[in-house]
């Protein structure tokens, strides 16, 4: 699922609980930082288990363009 900023600020404004994981480097992240989980996209194969116990819960995975939140 796709999800735009517009509807994602809505969603963390009306206090949504959100798993947000974060896939861009770590440059970028210094950069602008909304917060969540930082898991850059080369390490989400060998990281993924830390999403564990979040099954039930909707996680948004994002970076820059989508290009990289579309591959992970």
């Amino acid at each position: 699922m796709d999800i735009d900023v517009r509807e994602l600020k809505a969603k963390l404004d009306a206090g949504e609980q959100l798993v947000l994981v974060d896939v861009r480097e770590p440059d970028e992240r210094t950069a602008f930082n909304i917060g969540g989980k930082h898991i850059p996209l080369g390490t989400v194969p060998a990281r993924i288990q830390e999403l564990a116990g979040h099954e039930d819960e909707e996680i948004v995975v994002y970076c820059r363009s989508g290009k990289r939140s579309a591959m992970a």
